[in-house]
């Protein structure tokens, strides 16, 4: 019987613990490789790596999953979310271990290896607070920090430029407004933000696909994919960096107001 896709990343993520040693931290692709080789969820590909990489991490905006099964330590290194660590305020009550039931019963003992053996081996608590932490206050997420890269772009070179997806990504890890991989900030500029662009899950309208590979800011004006109706445009301001605050003024005042589409 198959599970979720998030119980099986719990699972793989565990599997890697017990096999490697309860401190050690694994990329995305080592647990996405993981969750495929075990071959305990029926599901798409995209779907296990947006579980990886954004569903499941206790420390990531909740859209809209508010797993937390794992905990991004630094991109692109993961590991087991444990009760002291921090997590996005939007997450909380979220899921944090699989319902025994729910998982096979060769991988049921993870259930009982993980309260006994790895919570309990818990480091110094962490703030746990997102209004108490400076550093965390300084980040954003990675559609937000794709919108704002975009947007800094057309105020550096025109509101009628249009940008390749490499000008965008470079910008992004650039300005260094999101902790998250590369991996994750690749798929936001190609997929998860591009407002005429299908999607399964975020509805992102954020950037538009004028020529393959050439993109710039959405305008209300502008088509976009059936399933991404109603789908986030401009950040809210209180999400992004003061310095960048600004842009969402020249977004609505300029940008949107031009005809020139």
């Amino acid at each position: 019987e198959k599970i979720s896709a998030s119980n099986a990343v719990w699972v793989a993520t565990a599997t890697l613990h017990k096999r490697y040693g309860i401190d050690s931290t694994f990329t995305d692709k080592e647990i996405i490789d993981k969750v495929k080789e075990q071959k305990l969820c029926d599901v798409s590909d995209y779907t296990i790596i947006m579980h990886v990489l954004m569903h499941c991490v206790a420390n990531y905006d909740a859209l809209p999953a508010k797993n937390r099964k794992t905990y991004q330590v630094s991109p692109p290194k993961y590991r087991l979310y444990r009760e002291t660590d921090y997590y996005h305020p939007d997450r909380k009550d979220g899921k944090i271990v699989p319902p025994i039931e729910k998982l096979s019963p060769e991988h049921r003992c993870l259930v009982r290896w993980y309260n006994y053996t790895y919570k309990i081996r818990s480091k110094k608590p962490q703030d746990r607070s997102c209004t108490d932490s400076k550093k965390y206050k300084k980040k954003t997420t990675a559609a937000n920090a794709v919108w704002v890269a975009t947007a800094t772009l057309h105020k550096d070179r025109g509101i009628d430029c249009v940008f390749t997806s490499e000008e965008i990504i470079n910008k992004v890890k650039d300005q260094k407004n999101c902790d998250v991989a590369e991996y994750t900030i690749i798929m936001h500029v190609l997929m998860d933000c591009v407002a005429n662009y299908y999607t399964r899950s975020a509805k992102h309208r954020k950037i538009y696909r004028v020529l393959p590979p050439k993109y710039r800011l959405y305008r209300k004006a502008d088509e976009c994919h059936v399933n991404r109706e109603g789908g986030p445009i401009v950040p809210p301001i209180e999400k992004l960096p003061r310095e960048h605050r600004c842009l969402v003024k020249w977004y609505k005042d300029k940008y949107d107001a031009s005809t020139n589409v």
